[in-house]
């Protein structure tokens, strides 16, 4: 392993353990930029935005940023899917893996999405080693400033070995604040599929998990306060994989649900 991946996993054993409810309504897609002229943020859209990836392509008005971390997407049989081909993480300063994103302004809102963390040789099973996870995220533009400090937060489902002291399937809950990041995990029972959501109400964000088939209550994996979460965010989902052992990830996103919130009890229904 490299020196700086010995660093990580140093760092990570410090920082210790740690479906929607409503059928949403579609909502057509705004006017996108030409993402070939470099651009990295779509026009900032209104909500509510539903995507349940139900075309053959992904829609112009996102944002991509680190494809080459992958072996390229797909929209194909109701899912926004990738296979994660590189080493690549959202850690601390580093910000190489994928990311495909909205523009979002707005004080209060919730992003939800359903994932299945596969392994890519077989796609029945979860993943089954390695380090890899995929899930909802929300992150500030000048995060893509060269050498600029990372500001994020997501949570993701997936697998680790170092998964609170398990070697299991796992939720990761992350919050980096200019480059450096907190990290809360827990084993998760239903494999590597869950459906994961990520809730803003001001300053606090909390990150939030329940059953791939969207039935059940919600369960808070983590709340953090981040103030300088505000204004136009990058809204969406992420996958990596830091360590890729003998499989590779699948990330399979069933749909992206954002739309507002009034109080921090709305994150849960």
């Amino acid at each position: 392993m490299s020196t700086l991946g010995g660093l990580f996993f140093a760092l990570l054993a410090a920082a210790g353990c740690g479906g929607a409810g409503n059928n949403p309504v579609p909502m057509p897609d705004l006017s996108a930029p030409d993402l070939s002229s470099g651009t990295t943020n779509p026009p900032v859209g209104a909500l509510p935005f539903f995507d349940g990836f139900e075309g053959s392509s992904l829609s112009t008005s996102y944002a991509v940023l680190h494809e080459n971390a992958t072996g390229g997407l797909a929209v194909t049989g109701g899912r926004l899917q990738t296979t994660v081909t590189a080493q690549s993480v959202w850690w601390m300063n580093q910000n190489n893996a994928l990311f495909i994103h909205r523009s979002i302004d707005a004080a209060n809102f919730a992003v939800t999405t359903t994932v299945q963390a596969r392994n890519a040789a077989a796609l029945s099973q979860p993943i089954g080693d390695g380090y890899h996870y995929a899930g909802p995220m929300i992150r500030l533009p000048t995060s893509d400033t060269p050498g600029g400090a990372q500001n994020f937060a997501f949570i993701g489902v997936g697998y680790q070995s170092g998964c609170n002291g398990a070697t299991t399937q796992c939720i990761e809950a992350k919050s980096t604040q200019n480059s450096a990041a907190t990290i809360l995990r827990s084993p998760h029972g239903g494999g590597a599929d869950a459906q994961l959501r990520i809730c803003k109400v001001g300053s606090q964000i909390m990150a939030l998990e329940r059953d791939a088939s969207g039935v059940g209550p919600w369960v808070q994996r983590a709340a953090w306060s981040r103030p300088d979460l505000s204004g136009a965010l990058q809204v969406g989902v992420m996958a990596f994989s830091f360590e890729l052992a003998t499989q590779q990830l699948r990330a399979q996103f069933e749909d992206l649900d954002i739309r507002a919130v009034n109080s921090v009890s709305d994150c849960s229904l």
